[in-house]
């Protein structure tokens, strides 16, 4: 069994949640075979966020920075919502993938082109990276069923008294990602007097 198959394995169970007796199931190998290629879930978990960071596609740069910032945002989302569990995975990682660092080089330098300085585009970068990463885990999160009944979301808006007949409360989502990103674009700002 190759390095490549456990991995898919892995990624098939899904990162977040895998166990490697699970994993050595699934591809018909001894619980210790998996061992031979990784020393540990962790170093698995590692080489499964790698592969990850591999089959981005990242988009072409927008020609301004508020629209490269927000694809940044959707290219992350995208990624980490077709791999459940990989946002917190990446929480737990002992360093970012090399795909994702060659990839962050490569925005430095494109939004020092568009006129931001590099304290500027790390940070900015740095904040809409975190914005992705703790909205996808927290919408995960939600997602997860309570001995109460009901999902850790629903319980969360019944304890703010939510109106039930609001489709959605308005942190979900993307939209309301974008929202915050706008605001990291434009700044905040009081509406105007009537």
């Amino acid at each position: 069994m190759t390095p490549e198959q456990i991995v898919d394995a892995a990624l098939a169970e899904g990162v977040g949640r895998f166990t490697m007796p699970a994993v050595a199931r699934r591809i018909g190998l001894s619980h210790s075979g998996i061992y031979r290629s990784f020393a540990d879930r962790e170093a698995l978990v590692d080489a499964c966020l790698a592969r990850i960071a591999e089959q981005i596609v990242w988009r072409e740069p927008a020609a301004d920075w508020p629209t490269f910032l927000h694809e940044y945002a959707d290219t992350l989302w995208d990624t980490f919502t077709a791999h459940p569990g990989s946002a917190e995975a990446l929480l737990q990682a002992t360093a970012f993938p090399a795909a994702v660092v060659d990839w962050q080089r490569r925005a430095f330098a494109h939004l020092g082109r568009l006129g931001l300085d590099p304290g500027t585009a790390h940070a900015a970068l740095d904040l809409v990276g975190d914005l992705v990463w703790i909205g996808v885990v927290g919408a995960e999160r939600m997602a997860d069923r309570v001995p109460a009944g009901g999902t850790r979301g629903e319980q969360f808006e019944q304890s703010l008294s939510l109106d039930p007949e609001q489709p959605a409360p308005l942190w979900h989502g993307r939209a309301f990602l974008h929202r915050k990103i706008d605001l990291l674009v434009t700044g905040v700002r009081p509406a105007p007097s009537p």
